[in-house]
């Protein structure tokens, strides 16, 4: 439903919003009625302590909320559960390296991402993405799978860009950095979009990547900061900041995971607030939401400002593990 929704959001105010709107409108009951559907029906087959093959295939469905293996989501492969927890960046091999003064295989992200293998299944491709400010526009695309990108630090590696929606880019459009690609796992990296306060709308990361991890990064902007779409994704030790809904989207399949993360309140323009969850599903039954454990809230400039989930079905957990 995710996508249904960016589709109608994406029209500018007026009568063709409002007509794909009312075109719309029936594809997201049949969907919801189905997702409404197959709840009842798993909680039903949980009372009666269905037979084993209905519990296996229960179990294989993708959404299963709470799950959790060595403190990571329970799709976190083992692999990658160790990697969380050692010095990231001094476990990988790269095969391919970017560099803008050369001193790599490639100048550019995009060009590196451009070579990367379609669909890549076997197991991670891994690129290091040199010190540097790499001012452009990327995409890693849906047939990018598996790949890893690690920096030297997100005060080092930083990916910056500043479209924005007074300028005339729709929100989803306007993301300085795409990750669709499942898979996809960044370390050790910044994403930035520069438009002030003032330019509205200006996204630094947009994420539609199934099984996303981000670890130790950074993403800054003003509004609209980090869009996580779609899919199951996770971030740990990351500083997120930002003025209005500067954490928004509909990540799915239980949960985008917010763990031990600083998410930091800019001050914004005057007579605004600040929100940082802006939690999208439209539909109580949707199985999504945003979950933030053992996060740190932090205010620049002694500013402080809401912290509330914005819409009335959204789905937010906030979680602190006291020892």
């Amino acid at each position: 439903m995710a996508y249904q929704q960016t589709c109608i959001d994406d029209f500018p105010e007026g009568e063709l919003k409002f007509k794909m709107r009312a075109a719309m409108d029936f594809a997201m009951d049949i969907t919801s009625n189905a997702l409404a559907i197959s709840g009842k029906i798993s909680s039903f087959l949980n009372l009666i302590q269905a037979t084993s093959f209905s519990r296996r295939l229960l179990e294989a469905e993708p959404s299963e909320p709470g799950r959790y293996v060595d403190g990571n989501p329970s799709w976190v492969s083992h692999g990658d559960r160790r990697l969380l927890e050692t010095p990231a960046t001094l476990q990988f091999t790269p095969n391919a390296s970017v560099a803008k003064d050369g001193n790599g295989n490639f100048t550019t992200i995009s060009e590196t991402v451009a070579q990367v293998p379609r669909k890549f299944d076997f197991s991670k491709y891994v690129m290091y993405v040199k010190e540097g400010v790499y001012n452009e526009y990327m995409e890693v695309d849906v047939h990018a799978w598996n790949l890893t990108m690690y920096g030297d630090g997100p005060d080092k590696t930083i990916v910056t860009g500043s479209k924005n929606y007074v300028d005339g880019v729709r929100t989803f459009k306007s993301a300085t950095f795409d990750a669709v690609g499942d898979g996809f796992m960044a370390v050790s990296m910044a994403f930035e979009n520069t438009a002030g306060p003032a330019k509205g709308q200006a996204v630094a990361l947009r994420v539609q990547a199934a099984r996303s991890i981000f670890l130790h990064c950074r993403m800054q902007a003003y509004q609209d900061t980090l869009y996580a779409h779609s899919h199951r994704q996770f971030y740990r030790n990351c500083l997120i900041s930002g003025t209005i809904d500067f954490i928004f989207g509909d990540a799915a399949a239980a949960a985008a995971v917010f763990q031990k993360c600083f998410l930091t309140m800019r001050r914004p323009q005057a007579h605004h607030g600040t929100v940082v969850f802006a939690q999208s599903r439209v539909r109580v039954e949707e199985s999504t939401g945003f979950v933030s454990q053992n996060c740190s809230f932090v205010a620049v400039l002694a500013f402080t400002g809401a912290t509330h989930p914005r819409l009335p079905v959204q789905r937010l957990l906030h979680h602190h593990h006291r020892p």
